[in-house]
């Protein structure tokens, strides 16, 4: 009977913890697997794949809540989160406790010799929460015949002749790789001093008095020149004459032989970062204007409100759930320490009580009339049924 008791109670826990907790975090559905699809030498991009589990007994629709997240390592010391642009993840319907595979495309002419991680945003119809899983991936083959480690953009071969930069392609002779290509259009210049891809410089390119343009990107350089006719040298030093002569030019010269790293800054509620303060929680930096209209930086010296970060409904669940087990476990054991202390107490006063009312009652009448008096069959009767009250009770006292 105890036993019988105490399984409820655990069933009764052990699915309020899964109502409170559990299912909110596992939720309607679980990432089982994820990966990318072997990659050669001369395939066209990388295939990626995450394969869903419905923990429901019915159909969900399971699609991406938003674009997924790549970061590859470009280098030792850079990484790019731009470039890599996948496509795909189109809605799944899933049926109830059964997987499928989301299908996920990344496109390059270069697909090897990529080392980095990808977040995906999945959600279930019309939800706006996200599960969110990360997957980290490596396209660099390996060589069983060599202990060649991962060298990013480096092959993983050690017979191949080491390059200057990642930006030169060590599978076609260190030769400089298409850089539009390798980097989807964010960098599209090979600069041939650093050998390196960078990003085109952005140039404004007004129209003057007569209609043409001021300036013009320059695609040998990666930089905007001026179109307008070049100063002469007689121009050109009797600028620099009415500049050496300003005021401004000579304060200038005061401060030319400082080093901004140098310069040590009063950060008064916060620490110095090259030049500049970066303040400690709950305090910010103010400008303040001087008699001469110059703008002076008082370096973290205002107090400000600390707001609070707004928890998400997965924590505020989860401090629910944990508040309603402690307060389940709270009413256990003020149930038990009751039972321990008033309770059984009392249901064991009372079943004494009860067993020395029968034991009376028995003694009473077997000392009636006889063996064969009326009364006997009466009397019979009471002691049979205390017979079995004790026993009753008896089973009863016993498991308490």
């Amino acid at each position: 009977m105890k036993r019988y008791w105490a399984s409820i109670f655990w069933q009764f826990l052990a699915y309020i913890l899964w109502i409170c907790f559990f299912h909110f975090v596992i939720g309607k559905f679980h990432v089982d697997n994820a990966g990318h699809f072997p990659v050669d030498e001369d395939d066209m991009g990388i295939r990626f794949f995450v394969t869903v589990t419905n923990n429901l007994n019915k159909k969900i629709l399971v699609s991406t809540g938003k674009a997924p997240e790549c970061c590859w390592k470009v280098d030792d010391d850079e990484t790019d989160c731009e470039s890599m642009v996948l496509v795909g993840g189109f809605e799944k319907e899933i049926d109830g406790k059964t997987s499928k595979n989301m299908s996920f495309m990344f496109s390059n002419l270069y697909p090897l010799d990529r080392v980095g991680s990808c977040k995906f945003y999945l959600k279930e119809g019309k939800d706006k929460q996200f599960l969110v899983h990360e997957m980290k991936f490596d396209t660099t083959p390996t060589n069983e015949d060599t202990s060649s480690s991962t060298v990013y953009g480096g092959g993983g071969n050690q017979f191949y002749k080491a390059c200057d930069t990642v930006d030169n392609n060590i599978r076609n002779s260190c030769k400089p790789f298409d850089c539009s290509a390798k980097y989807n259009g964010f960098r599209n210049y090979y600069n041939k001093v650093t050998k390196r891809c960078e990003p085109v410089f952005t140039c404004a390119t007004p129209l003057g008095d007569d209609d043409l343009p001021d300036s013009a990107f320059d695609m040998d350089f990666n930089s905007c020149k001026s179109l307008e006719p070049k100063m002469s040298k007689e121009e050109e030093e009797a600028a620099q004459n009415l500049m050496n002569k300003s005021p401004l030019q000579k304060e200038i010269n005061q401060y030319a032989d400082i080093n901004a790293e140098e310069i040590v800054l009063s950060c008064k509620n916060g620490y110095q970062e090259d030049n500049h303060c970066r303040c400690n929680r709950g305090w910010k930096t103010v400008s303040k204007k001087t008699k001469d209209g110059a703008l002076t930086m008082d370096w973290c010296s205002k107090k400000v409100p600390i707001i609070p970060s707004k928890a998400t409904p997965t924590a505020r669940w989860t401090v629910f759930g944990m508040l309603t087990i402690a307060t389940i476990g709270f009413l256990v054991l003020i149930g038990y320490l009751w039972w321990r202390w008033f309770l059984g107490d009392m249901v064991r006063d009372y079943l004494e009580r009860r067993r020395s009312a029968a034991a009376k009652e028995v003694y009473s009448d077997s000392e009636g009339e006889g063996e064969h008096s009326p009364t006997q069959g009466k009397s019979q009767k009471r002691q049979d049924y205390s017979d079995e009250e004790e026993d009753e009770y008896g089973d009863l006292y016993s498991e308490y």
